[in-house]
């Protein structure tokens, strides 16, 4: 009786940087509100925060163009819609088994009114409050 080994699969995983942001809004929304708030933000994973009649804040992951986190970040800014925001492009290491962020290289805080602060540096996380 002959036994073959099964060739070893090799693991490949993927670096890179993606949006993390958490968006805190100025007065607590339904989850249908939420939503529409947060449409122009693309197809970015989401978490809410808070009850689904009561949702204070959201999370938002993924893949998008800077230009465009930083224009729907100024809009939610500039009409009230949110109060203040964590976000940066953080560093990722994906696998087939598992994804882990890694940790923020620096924060940076500014005053909600600094917007144009924002550079979007890989590994920094801007703070505004």
């Amino acid at each position: 009786m002959e036994t073959r080994q099964q060739p070893s699969q090799k693991e490949f995983s993927q670096r890179g940087f993606e949006l993390d942001a958490h968006l805190k809004f100025s007065t607590e929304l339904t989850r249908a509100h939420a939503e529409e708030a947060i449409k122009g933000w693309g197809n970015l994973r989401v978490t809410f925060y808070g009850e689904p009649d009561a949702v204070r804040a959201v999370r938002l992951t993924g893949d998008i163009e800077r230009d465009q986190a930083r224009e729907e970040l100024r809009k939610g800014l500039e009409s009230g819609l949110l109060r203040g925001a964590e976000l940066g492009f953080r560093a990722f290491l994906r696998s087939e088994k598992s994804f882990e962020f890694m940790p923020w290289l620096k924060n940076r805080i500014l005053k909600v009114s600094d917007l144009e602060l924002v550079d979007f540096w890989d590994g920094i996380k801007y703070i505004l409050e």
